[in-house]
């Protein structure tokens, strides 16, 4: 039991970290959601696969969502909001699925293996054309795979998920720390970085990949290990012994209280080494509470504007009941939201294909994992599954990133570009 314990807190956790793979900026003027976009706000569409603002009709196009809620430490409903939110936006102002309104049987995991076996023989039984993973860190695919219903997720959690039958969206935590280590070397040209990170299972499982990764690119690293929640005395410690010898760069692989703890530590002690970071310290909770003490460092994100960006927030907060400058750009409902729109856009490019009798989730699945020309919504990021042998269920490894600069904007780096370290995988 204790052993599964330590499993699973690492997992949510590392999933956590996982969250800045599916970043989202800018916009495409070759992007077919960017028409999606203007058609949702009341322009003139100019794509024949954009049913703009009229209401899906015909026989629903049926998904099964897995994902974890309700139980003591592992709590996820955002994720589940996120795939409703987008499928409320796709039925209700892009005419649906190839015509065809998507309707969600969700169902909720516990964390352990029995609860995830449960949702998929419940799914199966309701006869889903496809499912969507959210977080379900022991997905039954076995089940899924005896019934034919192929599962798409965004973020692979444990090994077995890299080998599954699965489309992964993203490398997980392989993809951010790899990256991190590839933006290290090439942009900030480090051959010694200091690292910061919590020290529990989950914090652990990251650092040692990034340690691999590191290793690899013939960076030195000192890295030192604190608590999950610190003092400032604390976090000063840590930032100050992470800075110790002079390093090019600094590396924090903390989360929430952590990320605001660690950029104040860095001003109160006057360090003007760049630091870079997961996504999850651009999460609007911690910029609202450091504002620009945040320059300096670079995040694991896109540039998050541009109207994709709004009518995605939009969406997200008319089906929350909120206001859009509420919604949390870096929490999971965005990752849910981004799934399911990436999803939508294959299952529009198979309907107009073959028409939309033969809309099936065994379509949709084929197209997604085996086109070599599709991007993730909103349209700037390439996918391509089975890139990386060992890792055929994944099908992206960049990242963008983007340093924060005084009055909370954001420059993106390498042009932009997404950046991965595939080069440096274990």
């Amino acid at each position: 039991m204790g052993t599964r314990r330590n499993l699973t807190s690492s997992a949510a956790l590392i999933a956590a970290l996982a969250l800045t793979a599916a970043a989202c900026s800018g916009d495409d003027d070759n992007n077919p959601s960017a028409d999606d976009t203007t058609a949702a706000t009341g322009a003139e569409p100019d794509t024949e696969t954009t049913v703009a603002g009229e209401a899906a009709t015909g026989a629903p196009f049926t998904i099964g969502v897995v994902n974890i809620e309700g139980a003591p430490t592992f709590d996820f409903p955002e994720f589940t909001d996120g795939f409703d939110s987008a499928a409320k936006h796709v039925n209700e102002r892009l005419g649906g699925a190839g015509g065809r309104p998507i309707e969600i049987e969700e169902c909720t995991a516990q964390g352990t293996p029995e609860s995830s076996q449960q949702c998929a023989q419940e799914l199966a039984s309701k006869d889903v054309e496809l499912v969507l993973v959210g977080l379900d860190i022991f997905t039954d695919y076995a089940t899924f795979a005896a019934a034919g219903i192929p599962v798409v997720g965004s973020i692979p959690i444990l090994p077995n998920d890299y080998s599954a039958e699965a489309v992964y969206l993203t490398g997980g935590n392989l993809g951010v720390m790899t990256a991190i280590t590839a933006i290290a070397k090439n942009e900030l040209g480090a051959e010694k970085v200091g690292i910061v990170s919590s020290d529990n299972p989950a914090g652990n499982a990251g650092s040692d990949i990034l340690e691999d990764a590191l290793t690899a690119a013939g960076i030195d690293y000192n890295i030192v290990k604190g608590g999950d929640n610190e003092t400032d005395a604390g976090y000063q410690g840590l930032m100050r012994q992470a800075n110790e010898g002079d390093p090019d760069a600094l590396i924090s692989l903390y989360a929430g209280p952590g990320c605001i703890g660690t950029i104040r530590a860095r001003t109160a002690l006057g360090i003007d080494t760049p630091v870079i970071s997961t996504g999850l310290c651009r999460n609007k909770d911690v910029i609202d509470v450091v504002g620009d003490e945040a320059v300096g460092w670079i995040f694991a994100t896109g540039d998050d504007s541009g109207e994709q960006f709004d009518v995605m927030t939009q969406a997200i907060a008319d089906f929350k009941g909120i206001e859009p400058d509420e919604v949390n750009t870096g929490g999971f409902t965005v990752i849910g939201f981004l799934q399911l729109m990436t999803m939508f856009e294959a299952a529009n490019d198979v309907a107009e294909a073959n028409g939309a009798d033969a809309l099936t989730g065994l379509a949709v699945y084929e197209e997604m994992k085996n086109s070599t020309d599709r991007k993730l919504w909103p349209g700037t990021q390439p996918y391509e599954c089975g890139q990386e042998p060992d890792y055929p269920s994944i099908c992206t490894f960049g990242i963008q990133f983007s340093e924060y600069l005084p009055g909370g904007e954001l420059e993106l780096l390498a042009d932009g570009e997404f950046v991965d370290g595939k080069e440096y995988l274990p």
